[in-house]
């Protein structure tokens, strides 16, 4: 069962970080893949899968000569991780990061400028009011 674990939970921490870096270096980033976003729920998420996976790997192999995985739970477990790397190659990952490069640099040819708004910018200075003369 702990291979099982293991297996589903490495599978998803890689998957969530493919769609995590595809999003993020997207030069149009969709609202999914803010800044917010990607650090307090996919990093965090990655983090977590990945380290239950490697831990249940750990103790399954730590346990293996007491109790080892029936035959359904290799094949299960080889099944998702083939499964998992044939999606993540399907994403093609390299070749969405190529484009994502070429248009940020065809943007700046151009003489257009990537701006990303960030909402702790800090607004210009205002005059405070009644600095000026007063009236007779």
């Amino acid at each position: 069962m702990k291979l099982m674990i293991a297996a589903v939970s490495l599978a998803l921490a890689s998957f969530v970080f493919s769609m995590a870096l595809i999003g993020g270096r997207d030069p149009r980033r969709p609202r999914w893949a803010s800044d917010g976003m990607l650090a307090n729920v996919y990093v965090p998420l990655v983090i977590c899968f990945g380290l239950l996976g490697v831990s249940c790997f750990v103790s399954m192999l730590w346990n293996l000569g007491t109790q080892r995985p029936a035959l359904w739970e290799i094949v299960f477990s080889g099944g998702v991780a083939l499964a998992a790397v044939l999606w993540i190659k399907a994403l093609k990952i390299g070749q969405r990061l190529a484009r994502f490069r070429q248009e940020e640099e065809a943007a700046q040819t151009q003489g257009a400028q990537v701006i990303r708004i960030v909402p702790e910018t800090p607004r210009p200075e205002t005059p405070p009011k009644g600095s000026g003369r007063a009236a007779a």
